[in-house]
């Protein structure tokens, strides 16, 4: 198994670096994927910015979101990616975003693998994220089920009511891969009723 990292913050970079410097499968990028080439500075999101200390310790809520800058990290297509790093989107099997309310424009950038690869996407559902991007959950529903993608989330947040569940992350498995997931992972699939209830309680943009 081959674990690759994409980190467009320098020093989540090194973190990363110095925490799995002892494994030989994982490779780091210190760049960003987007749904087209652009340069981006980072920041922290508005409404994390009133936490104590956010702003000098806590790398991981860093996002692109209006970065846009031209000496800004770089950001690549990850269809273009994969084709220069000479990755087979059939030879993925995972693939985790979490980028701070950016994730739409990271899955908009892998259009033509989608089509190829079986892999799962993991994807982090963030209320006060997905009103500051202007995107929605059904965005994401509708995208991915265009490439035979459905949602499924963990149990724990069915049982604790969808509505009640401000963020989560979400599964997007393939139908062919349906039934090859081990009953382990405790994973259900999210009903498209339920995401436009939990849309119409915490989204501004409907």
């Amino acid at each position: 198994i081959e674990v690759i990292s994409i980190e467009p913050d320098l020093r989540n970079l090194s973190f990363a670096a110095t925490n799995l410097n002892d494994l030989s499968n994982v490779s780091l990028y210190q760049m960003g994927l987007s749904n087209k080439f652009g340069r981006f500075n980072l920041s922290i999101p508005s409404h994390n910015n009133s936490r104590k200390g956010e702003k000098k310790a806590i790398t991981g809520n860093l996002s692109a979101l209006g970065g846009e800058n031209q000496k800004g990290t770089r950001f690549f297509n990850g269809d273009d990616f994969l084709i220069f790093s000479n990755i087979p989107p059939d030879q993925i099997g995972w693939i985790k975003i979490d980028v701070e309310g950016f994730e739409l424009n990271v899955i908009q950038g892998f259009t033509n693998s989608l089509k190829k690869t079986k892999a799962i996407f993991e994807i982090e559902i963030n209320a006060k994220l997905m009103n500051l991007s202007n995107s929605k959950f059904s965005d994401f529903l509708d995208l991915m089920k265009k490439y035979s993608y459905m949602p499924f989330v963990n149990d724990v947040v069915i049982n604790k009511g969808i509505e009640n569940s401000e963020q989560f992350d979400v599964l997007f498995v393939k139908d062919e891969v349906i039934k090859k997931i081990p009953k382990s992972l405790n994973i259900s699939e999210l009903d498209e009723s339920l995401i436009s209830l939990w849309e119409n309680k915490y989204l501004d943009i409907l």
